[in-house]
């Protein structure tokens, strides 16, 4: 029985060994946000033959996958072009003859509106489309553009695009297709500016908000030239960081070794092996780690950057067939949680409206429906064969097996292992022995099955010995 055994397990539960599992979920904490820090992002696409220098002052090639961290400045010549995500999912797309920089970035999961990010571009064009950080604490965002400063009033999927030529006397422009923000340049400001209006500054000319069709065809030019996503060519999102060898499976049924950087699309299923994880990030700015001998499929992914929070606009599914996930919710989740769809084995997981989200669940096929989740931040719905779990806050836990309803607890009053394996599943390393100890403590509930990873009906097993 689930309730003895967890209580069992309660009872024998000393001081030590709780501070020991809390210190290891705050190592893990201060790891993840120490990572952050030093992984500001990832390239995602370019063209031509770009080069980077990073707060070092070391100029290096940029290539799709390279990582780069705070300080590091880009260069783009002509017909050249970059797109880079960030940490928190945040996506900057720049064109050609352009130089930029990202000043600062710091970002953790766990606490979103603690993130700091500061963009500065020097000279061209860059479209800014928002992420984790922009979307729950917009007054933590700043971008230079040249002299002047672009503010962010409303974050929710905010999306813009500026120019500056600072070769002539600071003179710029911005067109805002989403959300709200204000404008600070040496010859005026702009209070508020939002949805398809556009701005003109220069030493003659003080900005002001007009429609977007007033722009001269050669600045539509200039912002159309970048406003051209990967995310229009049914991309759902790509690696941000792999630890061993991770297999992924197209919806063709093709198997590929995963890289960072690699794109991919709604209906891919993802492989993790022993000591083994990955973290992905879709572009609306959500995360999704894996930790080792997992399976996850990408279900379903639609989003319109423009339209995010319409019906049938944004939608999101994903399905844990085995182990450990993480799930840091994006602009999908926080504005329209109704259309995100997550199946953990034979449970689901409904998201209520907040503004934050972000919890771990762990399965196993083969252990006949048993299950855990912890939630960080946000409150969720858990629905099993045997009964619900009907809101589900940050703090809390709940384990669940087949014939009894879903036990509910305090997330730091679970079992060592369950909490040590899913409070501590980080972008940073895995712990191995976690894991272990985690499946170990699942089967210890009777009957189980071992617990195996396979891809099932393809015949043998990926990225993990079986």
């Amino acid at each position: 029985m689930a309730t003895a055994f967890f209580k069992s397990w309660g009872r024998r539960i000393r001081l030590g060994v709780l501070l020991g599992a809390c210190l290891v979920v705050a190592q893990a904490w201060i790891a993840e946000c120490a990572w952050a820090q030093a992984q500001a992002g990832v390239v995602r696409a370019l063209s031509g033959k770009l080069f980077a220098t990073n707060a070092a002052g070391v100029r290096i090639e940029l290539l799709v996958g390279t990582r780069f961290g705070p300080g590091t400045t880009f260069q783009t010549g002509e017909d050249e072009r970059i797109e880079v995500v960030l940490a928190d999912g945040q996506v900057l797309i720049v064109g050609r003859n352009s130089r930029f920089r990202v000043e600062q970035f710091q970002y953790g999961s766990r606490d979103p509106k603690s993130g700091r990010l500061t963009v500065s571009l020097e000279q061209g064009s860059m479209r800014f489309i928002g992420g984790n950080i922009a979307n729950s604490n917009p007054a933590a965002v700043r971008i230079f553009a040249g002299a002047s400063v672009v503010g962010l009033i409303s974050g929710s999927a905010i999306d813009f695009t500026v120019v500056v030529d600072t070769r002539v006397d600071q003179a710029g422009m911005i067109a805002v297709a989403r959300g709200e923000v204000s404008l600070t340049t040496p010859f005026g400001n702009v209070a508020k500016m939002g949805k398809d209006q556009v701005a003109r500054w220069q030493p003659s000319l003080s900005p002001a908000a007009a429609p977007h069709a007033s722009l001269p065809a050669a600045l539509l030019a200039e912002v159309n030239a970048v406003q051209t996503s990967a995310d229009a060519s049914g991309q759902a999102g790509v690696v941000r960081s792999v630890s061993g060898t991770v297999v992924a499976q197209t919806p063709a049924g093709e198997r590929m070794q995963l890289s960072v950087g690699a794109a991919f699309r709604e209906g891919t299923t993802f492989f993790t092996g022993n000591n083994e994880s990955a973290e992905l990030v879709l572009s609306d700015g959500q995360i999704v780690l894996l930790g080792q001998k997992t399976i996850v499929r990408i279900d379903r992914f639609e989003f319109d950057r423009q339209l995010p929070n319409q019906p049938n606009t944004s939608v999101f599914g994903v399905t844990v067939l085995n182990s450990v996930m993480r799930f840091v919710g994006g602009i999908i989740a926080t504005g329209r949680p109704e259309s995100v769809n997550i199946t953990a084995g034979d449970a689901t997981i409904g998201i209520r409206p907040s503004e934050a989200v972000d919890f771990s669940v762990a399965v196993g096929v083969e252990a006949q429906g048993h299950g855990a989740i912890a939630v960080r931040q946000g409150e969720l719905t858990l629905t099993t064969p045997s009964g619900t779990a009907g809101n589900l806050v940050g703090g809390q836990g709940a384990t669940w097996q087949p014939g009894l309803a879903p036990l509910v607890t305090s997330a730091t009053l679970m079992p060592p292992a369950v909490l040590v394996e899913i409070l501590g599943l980080q972008s940073s390393v895995e712990s191995s022995l976690a894991v272990q100890q985690f499946l170990a403590g699942l089967s210890s509930i009777p009957p189980l099955a071992h617990v195996v990873v396979s891809p099932g009906g393809g015949g043998g097993c990926v990225g993990s010995p079986c």
